[in-house]
């Protein structure tokens, strides 16, 4: 079976956590930081309702962060209607009240147009602010912007120089960023051991995207020599830390096989469908059409009783585990 068991966002003891938090409120209940952690684990146990209550009394008493949690259950419909501009207010509340990481949030609502006008020039400015305030996320985000050509012609010098900061300050995503450049030459002289290094690094470190790009490079023998095992459990670590392109090379993989496992491919091809539909940025959409068309392609050369199998299997492993953690992580 080569469906990857759920890593959670964090390891968060959730039971633990959740006596913990219950009697710290219970001896100090207007405390706003406690409050905020108690709707946090609540969030955690999806008891969104309740978690949803005490992230408005945490911000009622004083604790801007936890306007995210309001903004996410808004956003994904967590016991409530879908509603982005509810998500949207909320987020801008915490980001005008003090909070630097609701600063990097409405920087992404910008991005994606959630709730707000997309603009990528109102994203870059949220993200500078945040910057500024220290979070080291906001600048690998800007070098995003750079690489993509968000903001104008693609400058992948400008995006490396972002990178280069903020992997300094040791953040995975721009630590896989700049080893991307040296594989693929983007701002700076192609030196894919450098490249390979820098990969390393970050997935050392926890990185999903590094992870993948190894897979990648041990698929096709880019950088290293060509090991289809090794990428295959590249690919895999890379999905178990929620990077949703994963799964659909899982599926490749086992497809590739001598003996292909049709049935697990839909499978993953699917979770990657649905987990990405339920994240809905741009690039998450782009994946799910992504791993819609490998479905496409594939439910021809499968019997009845092995699409059948397929979307069993898929099934199943959302009932155990779910695709929440897809939108909690690597925005």
């Amino acid at each position: 079976m080569s469906l990857v068991e759920r890593v959670p966002h964090d390891l968060v003891n959730v039971r633990a956590a959740m006596r913990a938090c219950t009697e710290a409120v219970r001896n100090d209940p207007s405390n706003p930081r406690l409050l905020g952690l108690l709707a946090r684990v609540l969030f955690l146990e999806e008891r969104f309702t309740e978690s949803l209550y005490y992230n408005r009394l945490a911000t009622e008493n004083g604790n801007p962060g936890a306007y995210g949690g309001i903004a996410t259950i808004h956003r994904l419909g967590l016991g409530v209607p879908v509603d982005l501009d509810k998500a949207a207010e909320a987020t801008l509340k915490g980001a005008l009240g003090g909070s630097d990481e609701m600063r990097v949030v409405m920087g992404v609502y910008y991005r994606e147009g959630w709730g707000v006008p997309q603009s990528y020039n109102e994203s870059r400015r949220w993200f500078e602010l945040a910057v500024q305030a220290g979070r080291v996320s906001a600048m690998s985000a800007i070098g995003d912007l750079y690489r993509r050509g968000h903001l104008g012609e693609r400058d992948y010098a400008k995006s490396v120089e972002y990178y280069r900061k903020a992997a300094a300050l040791e953040q995975t995503d721009a630590m896989n960023n700049v080893g991307m450049a040296y594989m693929r030459g983007q701002g700076v002289e192609k030196d894919t051991d450098k490249g390979i290094a820098w990969l390393s690094r970050a997935s050392e470190l926890g990185n999903p995207y590094s992870a993948f790009h190894l897979g990648r490079a041990f698929l096709t023998g880019w950088g290293v020599e060509e090991n289809p095992a090794q990428a295959l459990a590249y690919f895999r670590l890379s999905a178990q830390r929620n990077f949703l392109t994963a799964y659909t090379y899982i599926g490749d993989a086992l497809l590739a096989q001598e003996e292909p496992r049709r049935p697990e491919a839909l499978a993953n091809y699917i979770i990657a469908r649905e987990a990405g539909r339920l994240k809905d940025t741009k690039k998450s959409r782009e994946e799910a059409d992504e791993a819609q068309s490998r479905i496409d392609a594939l439910l021809p050369d499968m019997t009845e009783e092995h699409r059948a199998q397929g979307r069993q299997i898929a099934d199943d492993w959302i009932a155990q585990y779910g695709l929440l953690d897809f939108n909690l992580v690597h925005q």
